[in-house]
């Protein structure tokens, strides 16, 4: 039985948090409880993709037996030869990559939110589950959450996590708590190129839902503008409001 701290972390959760490479090697190695969630749900898994840390993520991913392409790394160093070579893979064992922290978060989603493109690709292509949403915040000021992994990477601005993310079939028609889709979360965040690839699936892949006719308003203002950087997005900043539309009927920050 693993050794745990007071908040329910094992040495593979803080080794990940730390980008403790060799560590988290030996630890593999030794049978390390790779699901592990401390006091507030988190994972080594889930540690490595918020903290950026590629190389753990992609050790954790060889005890899949999935190998993620490493394109940012020198294929003739010692330590892209070590991870590939790794006898990492166990079919006893598997990682869990949906598991969720207390805000609902899965892996996948601290890494769109983080802006971490590399480890939100091998994730996606890993077979990570995409339309997962983050839970409602105890703040009752804050109306943000319910987002998916693909909003998260509209808002940040990742496109090739956007297009690899629609590709695998992501829901392009979930709504966070606000009522923003992943093409309004785009064009509130003025990512004209990532919107203009949304509205092109929209049209012809996806049915349009209009239950929520204030949010949707916004869809066709944006859907019949020349861009989505439109007069309304200009209006906004205008106002001073700078990409915080308030959708809920709250005055704007």
């Amino acid at each position: 039985m693993e050794v745990l701290d007071v908040c329910g972390r094992n040495a593979l959760i803080e080794s990940a948090a730390n980008d403790d490479v060799d560590i988290i090697e030996a630890l593999l190695l030794r049978k390390a409880n790779l699901n592990q969630q401390d006091s507030l749900g988190r994972t080594a898994l889930m540690e490595a993709c918020a903290e950026g840390h590629t190389v753990i993520v992609f050790q954790l991913l060889a005890t899949l037996g999935f190998t993620p392409p490493l394109a940012h790394m020198d294929p003739d160093t010692d330590l892209y030869t070590e991870i590939l070579s790794s006898p990492l893979y166990d079919e006893g064992r598997k990682l869990n990559l949906d598991l969720q922290d207390w805000d609902g978060r899965t892996a996948l989603i601290c890494a769109c939110q983080e802006g971490h493109t590399d480890i939100a690709l091998a994730l996606i292509r890993a077979g990570a589950a995409m339309n997962e949403t983050s839970k409602m915040s105890d703040n009752v000021l804050d109306k943000s959450f319910g987002r998916t992994a693909l909003i998260e990477a509209c808002e940040i601005g990742l496109k090739p996590v956007v297009e690899a993310l629609i590709d695998a079939g992501a829901d392009l028609n979930k709504c966070d708590t606000r009522g923003r889709t992943a093409l309004i979360s785009s064009c509130v965040w003025g990512h004209d190129d990532i919107a203009k690839g949304i509205k092109g699936s929209l049209y012809y892949t996806q049915p349009i839902c209009f239950g929520d006719l204030f949010t949707r308003l916004i869809y066709v203002i944006v859907l019949f503008s020349n861009s989505p950087d439109s007069w309304w997005l200009r209006h906004e900043h205008a106002r001073g409001n700078h990409g915080h539309v308030c959708f809920d009927g709250d005055n704007p920050k």
